[in-house]
C-alpha cells in the first residue's frame, strides 16, 4: 500500500501480528462479516460480539482483560466499522503473500500469551517471510499489547537496538 502512495519504506517492525484470520471465526461470522460490510459499511460493532458468550474476557496484559485496558486507555478504539473489519481480514490475508517477497529488514515482536496469535502462528508466518534480513524476538511471559504491558520498556530498549543496527543500511534507502 504504500509503494502506491509513493512512500518508500526502510523496513519493518511487526508487534504482536495478527497473522491468520481464517479459522478464528465460525464461517457464518466470516462471512456475515464480509456482506455486513458491503450492506452496512458504517455499521459499528464490539470486537467482544464476536467472542463466543461461554469463554472468559480475552487477558491482552498481564495484570487485566481487553475490557478494562479499553477503559484506561484513552486512544483506544471499543467500536470497528465493519468496512474496517473486512479491511483487516484482507490486509491480513493479503501479507501472508506479500511477505514472501519481502526484501526489506524486518523485525517480528510476538507474544507467548497472546489470545489472538498464538506463537506457533507467528513463527509460521516468520518462516514464510522473504529476505535475509530478517529477526524475531519472543516474550514469553508477555500477552498482545506488548507495549502496554510490564515489559514494555525492555521491548522499546530491543527495537531502539534494533533500530540502531539497521539504521546506516536505511540511509541508503530513505528518499524525503
Amino acid at each position: 500500500e504504500a509503494h502506491r502512495h509513493g512512500l518508500r519504506l526502510s523496513g519493518f517492525i511487526l508487534a504482536s501480528p495478527i497473522v491468520r484470520v481464517t479459522g478464528k471465526l465460525p464461517f457464518w461470522q466470516e462471512w456475515a462479516l464480509c456482506l455486513g460490510s458491503r450492506v452496512a459499511p458504517g455499521f459499528r460493532i464490539r470486537l467482544q460480539s464476536l467472542a463466543p458468550s461461554d469463554q472468559p474476557p480475552p487477558q491482552v496484559v498481564s495484570n487485566t482483560t481487553h475490557e478494562a485496558q479499553l477503559a484506561k486507555t484513552p486512544h483506544a478504539v471499543t467500536r470497528f466499522s465493519l468496512r474496517m473489519l473486512d479491511q483487516i481480514r484482507r490486509l491480513v490475508k493479503e501479507n501472508r503473500h506479500l511477505v514472501k517477497k519481502n526484501r526489506r529488514p524486518i523485525l517480528v515482536l510476538y507474544a507467548g500469551h497472546d489470545v489472538f496469535t498464538p506463537p506457533e502462528e507467528v513463527e509460521e508466518f516468520f518462516g514464510e517471510i522473504g529476505g535475509i534480513h530478517k529477526e524475531r524476538r519472543f516474550y514469553p511471559e508477555a500477552y498482545h499489547l506488548l507495549l502496554h504491558d510490564t515489559g514494555s520498556a525492555i521491548i522499546l530498549r530491543e527495537i531502539e537496538i534494533w533500530l540502531e543496527g539497521n539504521l546506516n543500511s536505511w540511509q541508503i534507502n530513505m528518499t524525503f
